[in-house]
């Protein structure tokens, strides 16, 4: 017989406690430890959910390390971008929480560059 507690992961993923993207990474743990609730496999995993402020920083630091190609490319690039930050978040972050810094007033990265000796600051908003 399987482990029931398997059943509860998507209840977690429905619950928004873990990403679809970080079920994967639970069910090897639920196998490994069958004793575990989902709960506590998704923390074992070290999937438990991220806050906004750690989603917005992430994609801050991947619009930064790409502000060339997303002055280029301008909205052309936004999935690229987000499908980055969600590697960097490891399935703790599902793709809606982090598409919504794209809303409202979008997402605001600093970049600095270096101009004729000395830098200026640059907003990319995608």
């Amino acid at each position: 017989m399987g482990n029931p507690v398997v059943m509860d992961v998507p209840l977690l993923v429905e619950s928004g406690e873990l990403a679809m993207e970080g079920i994967g990474d639970v069910l090897p743990v639920l196998a490994e430890q069958p004793i575990l609730t989902a709960e506590e496999a998704v923390g074992e995993a070290g999937l438990a959910g991220v806050g906004d402020d750690e989603v917005r920083e992430t994609v801050a630091e991947v619009v930064e390390r790409n502000a060339e190609q997303a002055e280029e490319e301008g909205m052309g690039v936004f999935s690229v971008l987000i499908g980055e930050a969600m590697g960097a978040l490891r399935g703790k972050a599902d793709g809606e929480q982090v598409r919504r810094f794209r809303s409202g007033r979008g997402l605001v990265a600093s970049v600095h560059r270096a101009n004729t000796g000395s830098s200026h600051h640059q907003s990319i908003i995608i």
